[in-house]
């Protein structure tokens, strides 16, 4: 896969840093980390590289994540770089997701630029402030015909299957189908 995940302001860019060494042993992947309000009054757009190495027994050593780090530099970096950078930066064979962690799916990035050039959307509906912003990722859907994996859902899996054992028959072994 090539992963991309947003991230806004050196504190969440650190937590996204760590999110992917943890990620990396058992998703590899190329991911690009796109990191808007550095705080340099420069202005400008600058890129890292880095490899996530993992040891393996015996000693082996083995790349698990390609990481690219482009962070926009200054209050408000122009967007419609990241969108052409991440395009540059895809591997032809390899599908995209988009990690959006940002608290609103209604922004500019992710419905211009990331959106379009990504085949799933991973989003977390539980930090969505209410109704409008459920809306915005369902016209997301409509408009760009992403699929759409939902964290806040697979959270939600122990309650769900609580709650459709109201309604189904125990099995004969005590399981709920």
């Amino acid at each position: 896969w090539t992963l991309v995940i947003p991230a806004r302001g050196i504190d969440s860019l650190s937590r996204v840093k760590r999110l992917v060494d943890e990620l990396a042993p058992s998703m590899p992947a190329r991911v690009i980390t796109l990191c808007r309000g550095w705080g340099n009054a420069l202005g400008g757009i600058s890129a890292t590289i880095e490899s996530n190495v993992v040891s393996r027994p015996g000693g082996a050593r083995q790349v698990y994540a390609e990481e690219i780090t482009l962070t926009g530099e200054g209050a408000a970096p122009d967007e419609r770089h990241f969108g052409a950078l991440v395009r540059s930066l895809q591997i032809p064979s390899l599908p995209t997701a988009t990690l959006w962690l940002d608290a609103s799916p209604a922004d500019s990035l992710l419905s211009n630029e990331l959106l379009p050039v990504s085949d799933r959307l991973v989003i977390d509906t539980g930090r969505c402030s209410g109704a409008r912003e459920l809306g915005a990722v369902c016209r997301m859907h409509a408009i760009n015909r992403v699929e759409i994996g939902d964290l806040g859902w697979l959270r939600l899996s122990g309650f769900r299957l609580l709650f459709a054992g109201l309604f189904d028959p125990p099995a004969a072994d005590g399981r709920v189908e």
